[in-house]
């Protein structure tokens, strides 16, 4: 499920484990991303809030830095 992917992917990415998921929103670019091998898509993300994780904060090969911010100090570009 949907659900399943999204708390694999934040304990693979983040060492983190989600707590109760719930539904916030479907957005998608609507432009096609190319990626270094030259393959194309069109990313639609599915974004969950959770109530509570579980876990030491630590990023995996993919990321460099994992940080918590604020709701009012959030980072400009957030994406």
């Amino acid at each position: 499920t949907v659900e399943e992917t999204a708390r694999r992917e934040v304990l693979e990415e983040t060492n983190l484990a989600a707590g109760k998921l719930e539904p916030f929103g479907v957005f998608s670019s609507g432009e096609l991303q190319t990626f270094s091998n030259g393959d194309q898509a069109q990313v639609v993300t599915v974004l969950f809030t959770t109530d509570s994780v579980t876990g030491v904060l630590k990023p995996d090969a993919e990321g460099l830095e994992l940080r918590y911010f604020g709701l009012d100090a959030l980072p400009e570009p957030l994406f």
